[in-house]
């Protein structure tokens, strides 16, 4: 990977990207790098700064870790509690940790 595009921006939709074909273990990575820095990038990406703890719920998920995809969903949802109604990463979030929860 050259390093001119490693940007906050394109780190996460290489992140998204890699969850997409199945590259679950490289989205993990991707997304817990891009969440364990807090940079002047990230805080301009505020929305996809909140979204990439729901994408790594997601991709937690799909690899089998339940219980980290329930963390990073229930963080994803602490973040937006006040959200608009409607967003569906919102609610596909709550449907998935209540899944999860259940044992489902």
């Amino acid at each position: 990977m050259v390093e001119d595009f490693r940007g906050w921006g394109n780190r996460f939709e290489l992140a998204r990207a890699y969850l997409l074909a199945g590259r679950l273990g490289e989205s993990v990575t991707e997304f817990e790098q891009l969440l364990s820095n807090y940079e002047e990038a990230r805080a301009q990406s505020a929305i996809e700064a909140v979204k990439a703890y729901y994408l790594l719920g997601l991709a937690y998920e799909k690899s089998g870790s339940r219980a980290k995809a329930i963390e990073e969903y229930q963080q994803f949802l602490k973040i937006w509690k006040d959200a608009d109604p409607g967003i569906p990463e919102v609610d596909d979030a709550k449907q998935r940790l209540s899944h999860l929860k259940a044992g489902a």
